[in-house]
């Protein structure tokens, strides 16, 4: 005779589904951001020197890398845009690393005006493996669930 799942297994699959969506979710919000980092430095680049990143041959003209080289060397404000464009993509790939169904909630806190930014990456990294639900979940169930 075939088993039934409890009401209380029927539940805690779905609590598991919406858990895997939501953090589908924020991964994308992680990917959208990064992306958007990328069109910024690729925007900073190309005004300065009047190359696309993004279309510009593997193999650029000496006048090309001149231009680059020079706002390269020359422009602070470039320099400090793309150090900040590139912290921020940092601690975006911790997070979206990092990101599953038990410390998705934090990783959206800290994604929400954007207060991961003001972590190094090493403090981002103790904060999200410091998640008190991650010790309580080690065995995939819910708090307090046993099999």
């Amino acid at each position: 005779m075939p088993t039934h799942p409890s009401p209380g297994t029927k539940l805690h699959n779905t609590m598991r589904i919406d858990k895997e969506v939501v953090t589908e979710q924020i991964r994308a919000i992680i990917d959208a951001r990064i992306q958007y980092i990328d069109y910024q430095t690729n925007q900073i680049v190309s005004s300065i020197t009047g190359i696309d990143i993004q279309q510009a041959k593997p193999d650029l003209s000496v006048r090309e890398l001149n231009q680059f080289n020079f706002a390269y060397n020359n422009c602070d404000s470039f320099l400090t845009a793309m150090e900040e464009f590139s912290k921020a993509k940092r601690l975006l790939l911790v997070l979206r690393t990092h990101l599953d169904p038990i410390n998705g909630s934090r990783i959206l806190d800290l994604l929400q005006d954007q207060k991961y930014i003001h972590m190094s990456k090493k403090e981002l990294v103790q904060c999200l493996e410091a998640f008190p639900e991650k010790a309580s979940h080690s065995n995939g169930l819910p708090m307090g669930s046993t099999r």
